[in-house]
């Protein structure tokens, strides 16, 4: 984690919609988060082993390697183990079973998405 009261906490947003990651990156930046970006999950697990970010917002489905995927990838890396991951999808009932059925980190449906990147940014503040 890089957050320190001289540095503030760092966040990865993973989608290959721009306008999805527009969304992430300007909530959380005006919460005070540094963003970081990927397009896609092999861009994602290059860019968390250069960044080790405090929270990761992930897309499930993209092109080649999905969310899913990803963030089992990066559940194995040592410095991947903890690292709180929030699922972005539209596809609620999927996510749900994936979710469960894999032991991952709560998911944002879209409808809740602006909210939710609202929250996290309040929890990144407070490390």
């Amino acid at each position: 984690m890089h957050a320190t009261p001289s540095s503030p906490p760092l966040a990865l947003v993973v989608d290959d919609n721009n306008s999805m990651r527009f969304l992430a990156r300007e909530v959380l930046e005006t919460a005070g988060v540094r963003v970081e970006e990927a397009t896609n999950g092999v861009q994602a697990l290059e860019r968390f082993q250069q960044l080790r970010p405090d929270i990761m917002l992930l897309d499930v489905l993209m092109p080649g390697q999905n969310g899913f995927d990803t963030c089992a990838a990066i559940r194995r890396l040592s410095e991947g183990k903890h690292t709180p991951v929030l699922f972005m999808t539209g596809l609620v009932s999927m996510a749900m079973e994936v979710v469960w059925t894999r032991q991952f980190t709560p998911y944002l449906g879209n409808s809740v998405y602006a909210f939710a990147l609202v929250l996290a940014a309040y929890l990144l503040a407070s490390f």
